[in-house]
C-alpha cells in the first residue's frame, strides 16, 4: 500500500490534486507531531510559523515542479529529450539506461563543454505530440535539437518495450529552408520505432541512446559548418564514421549518412585551409588541404586551392602542374565554371594565347551563382601578381576581358585594355587584335572620341 501511494504521488505530482493532498498530508502530520514538537518549541506562535513556512515551501516546490522548464545555457548545443513514460517504472528505466548512456557518450568524446542535455519531466513530455507544441516549448527552453516520443511496456508473449521517437532541429543562425533540410536529415537518422524484450532492456535503451547521440552529433556538425564554424563542425564529425561502423548490420539509411561523413570532413578541412591561405599561414594551409584531399580526393574546391599552391611562385612555382590539377578539378565541377577562370589565367601566364582565348570565348556564354565573387577574386589575384611580375602584361588583357564581358564595368575594361596595348610586345599580336576590337566597342558604348 505504501509503495502504491508513493508511486501514485510520483506520477501525479504535477496535478493540482497533488498540491491539495500535500496540504492535507502536512496538516495531518503537524497535528500528529505537534505534542512532540511542543516539548522542543513550547511557544505555539513559533511552531505555527514553522508549519506555515513548510506549507509555503511545499507550494513553491509544487509550482516549480509543475511549471519550471530547464533552459539551455548560452553558447551550448542544447539536446532536449522529452520521452513520455507510461509508468514510473518505465521512467526510471529510461533515465537510468537511455539518458545516462546519452550523457556518457557526450562525456566520453569530451563534448560536455559544448553540448548540454536537458531532460523534460514526464508531464511535460506527455503533452508533446506534434511539432507546433514543441515550437511553443522551444521559446522557453532555447534548445537546438528536440527528441520527443513515448516508451511503453506491453506483454507480447513476454514483457516488451516499444519506443517511438520524433525529432526537430532548431538552430538559430540558419534560415528556415536549411533548417527544414537538417530536420529531415535528423529524423531520417533517428530510429522512428524500436522494440526490444524486457530481458534486453539495457541493451535496447543503450542502442537507442547511441543512435540519438550519433544523429545529434552528425547534425550539430553540419549546423556548425553552415553557421561558419568549421573547427567545431570538424570536431563533431571526426571519427564519426568509425562510430557508425560499430552497428552491425547498419541499416541502409544509416549507411547513406555514414558515407556522407568523409565528404563533410573534406569540406570543413577545405574551409580551414582557405582561412589559413587568406591569413598567409602556409603550413596550416598545406596541412588542412592535404587532409581535405585525403578525406575526399574528388573535392572540387580543394583541387582549385591545390592548383593555386602549385602555381604560386612563392610556393610550389609549378604552373604546368597547376594546369594538370585544374583539368582534374574540371571532372568534378557541377554546373560551375571557376575551373575555367583558373585555366584561362594559367594559359595567359604560360603564353598559350590560343587556348586562353578559347576559354574566354566559352566563358562568354557561361554563368553560375557566385560568379561575381569569382571575378573579384581573379581580379585581385592578378593585380597582386602584377605588382611583382610587371612583365606579365597579358594579364591586363585578361582583366580587361573580365570587366568588359563579365562585369560590364566599361571604365575599368577601357583602362585595362589601354594598359595592355601600351605595354604589349609582338608576341602578343593575337591578343592585340582582340583588344583593339574590344576598345572600339567600349568607346562606342561610352561615346568616347
Amino acid at each position: 500500500m505504501q509503495e502504491f501511494y508513493l508511486k501514485y504521488i510520483g506520477s501525479n505530482l504535477h496535478k493540482f490534486v497533488s498540491l491539495i493532498y500535500g496540504f492535507i498530508f502536512c496538516i495531518l502530520l503537524f497535528s500528529l507531531i505537534d505534542d512532540f514538537i511542543g516539548k522542543i518549541i513550547p511557544k505555539r506562535d513559533i511552531r505555527f510559523l514553522i508549519y506555515g513556512i513548510i506549507l509555503i515551501l511545499w507550494i513553491l516546490y509544487w509550482l516549480n515542479y509543475r511549471y519550471r522548464l530547464p533552459r539551455n545555457r548560452r553558447k551550448r548545443v542544447g539536446i532536449v529529450v522529452a520521452i513520455h513514460a507510461e509508468t514510473n517504472y518505465e521512467e526510471i528505466r529510461l533515465k537510468n539506461d537511455f539518458i545516462s548512456k546519452l550523457k556518457e557518450n557526450i562525456n566520453k568524446e569530451k563534448f560536455s563543454e559544448v553540448v548540454n542535455v536537458l531532460v523534460l519531466k514526464n508531464h511535460f513530455s506527455e503533452e508533446l505530440d506534434n511539432v507546433s507544441k514543441v515550437l511553443r516549448l522551444h521559446k522557453r527552453i532555447k534548445g537546438h535539437f528536440y527528441i520527443w516520443g513515448q516508451v511503453k511496456r506491453r506483454s507480447d508473449g513476454e514483457k516488451k518495450y516499444f519506443l517511438k521517437l520524433e525529432g526537430l532541429v532548431m538552430h538559430r543562425p540558419l534560415n528556415i529552408r536549411t533548417r527544414d533540410l537538417l530536420r529531415k536529415d535528423f529524423v531520417n537518422i533517428l530510429p522512428k520505432q524500436i522494440s526490444f524484450f524486457e530481458t534486453f532492456e539495457f541493451k535496447g535503451f543503450e542502442f537507442t541512446a547511441d543512435i540519438v547521440y550519433l544523429a545529434a552529433r552528425y547534425i550539430t556538425g553540419i549546423a556548425a559548418f553552415l553557421s561558419g564554424d568549421p573547427f567545431l563542425a570538424h570536431e563533431f564529425h571526426t571519427n564519426l564514421q568509425k562510430e557508425f561502423k560499430k552497428f552491425r548490420p547498419l541499416p541502409p539509411h544509416l549507411q547513406a549518412t555514414r558515407d556522407k561523413i568523409p565528404l563533410l570532413l573534406s569540406d570543413e578541412e577545405l574551409i580551414i585551409s582557405r582561412r589559413n591561405y587568406l591569413r598567409g599561414e602556409v603550413a596550416g594551409m598545406r596541412d588542412w588541404l592535404d587532409k581535405s584531399l585525403k578525406s575526399n580526393p574528388c573535392n572540387y574546391g580543394a583541387l582549385l586551392l591545390r592548383a593555386i599552391i602549385d602555381f604560386l611562385p612563392s610556393l610550389d612555382n609549378n604552373p604546368a602542374q597547376a594546369l594538370k590539377t585544374i583539368n582534374r578539378a574540371k571532372k568534378y565541377a557541377q554546373a560551375t565554371h571557376e575551373w575555367r577562370y583558373s585555366r584561362a589565367f594559367l594559359y595567359f601566364w604560360l603564353e598559350n594565347y590560343t587556348e586562353a582565348l578559347r576559354d574566354c570565348n566559352n566563358l562568354k556564354s557561361k554563368s553560375y551563382p557566385g560568379e561575381n565573387f569569382t571575378c573579384k577574386e581573379v581580379e585581385d589575384f592578378c593585380l597582386k601578381l602584377l605588382e611583382t611580375y610587371k612583365e606579365k602584361v597579358q594579364l591586363y588583357f585578361w582583366l580587361g576581358y573580365i570587366n568588359f564581358v563579365k562585369k560590364r564595368n566599361l571604365p575599368s575594361a577601357y583602362e585595362y585594355f589601354s594598359e595592355f596595348e601600351e605595354k604589349a610586345d609582338q608576341s602578343m599580336d593575337l591578343l592585340k587584335q582582340k583588344s583593339s576590337i574590344y576598345l572600339s566597342q567600349i568607346k562606342s558604348e561610352m561615346k568616347l572620341k
